[in-house]
């Protein structure tokens, strides 16, 4: 596949051989630098290169982000998941996890799903490997109500999977309940989860303000709702 012309690949097409030049070429040809040093240099020049290609390779996407049903083999992955107090940090987990919290954390997420006609929280993959989890939890199953949330492993954030995740939680729940209402809520100070929220859909609908404590702090938090009639353009 031919690479698409862009003002940064022109400059990098320029720049890079310029720079090589005046660095490894340019000091060997007026005698200032032995060719040893000059072929260590180009090996560290090309290895920072092909770092930077690897790096921006990285960051171009999510990958493909899947969801599974929660299962027992996903019980390590959620013990890592909750026991890092910055994935936790707004959320009702009001300690990191060990494996017996976090085993109990795993059977109330899943008993509360059983009375449904399919699953409604997920583990969130990443190109198949664990990443966090998703869900839409009923608040009220016979009123059609769910809550939805999703937690991601540090090394994921900022690239995308948030809001995917989330975005293919609701669609399972919507194929399971077409006419579901969602609620969701997110501490002001998250502007990550906040953008997702409103992103996906959702209006704020109420502020109640102080009501998050976390660490001697009072945050306010922000709900949000979500009806079929509001449904994200991508997701219709």
């Amino acid at each position: 596949m031919k690479r698409r012309l862009t003002r940064e690949n022109a400059a990098e097409a320029v720049l890079l051989p310029l720079a090589f030049f005046l660095i490894f070429v340019l000091p060997v040809l007026v005698g200032e630098a032995p060719p040893v040093l000059t072929a260590s240099g180009l090996a560290g020049f090309v290895a920072a290169h092909m770092a930077g290609l690897g790096k921006r390779k990285n960051d171009a996407g999510p990958g493909t982000v899947t969801l599974e049903p929660l299962s027992t083999a996903h019980l390590p992955g959620l013990e890592r998941l909750w026991s890092d107090p910055a994935v936790i940090r707004y959320t009702s987990i009001g300690e990191p996890c060990d494996a017996g919290a976090a085993a109990h954390r795993f059977y109330r997420l899943r008993s509360c799903q059983t009375a449904l006609s399919g699953p409604v929280i997920f583990a969130v993959l990443r190109d198949g490997r664990f990443c966090g989890v998703a869900g839409c939890p009923p608040v009220d199953a016979e009123k059609g109500t769910f809550g939805l949330f999703y937690q991601l492993q540090r090394s994921v954030w900022g690239q995308g999977i948030g809001k995917t995740a989330a975005r293919l939680a609701l669609d399972e729940l919507y194929r399971l309940a077409p006419s579901a209402v969602v609620y969701a809520d997110a501490a002001a100070e998250n502007t990550a989860s906040v953008r997702i929220l409103e992103h996906l859909g959702f209006a704020r609908t109420a502020v109640h303000p102080g009501a998050f404590q976390r660490d001697g702090r009072a945050l306010d938090i922000w709900e949000y709702t979500l009806r079929p009639d509001m449904k994200e353009e991508e997701r219709l």
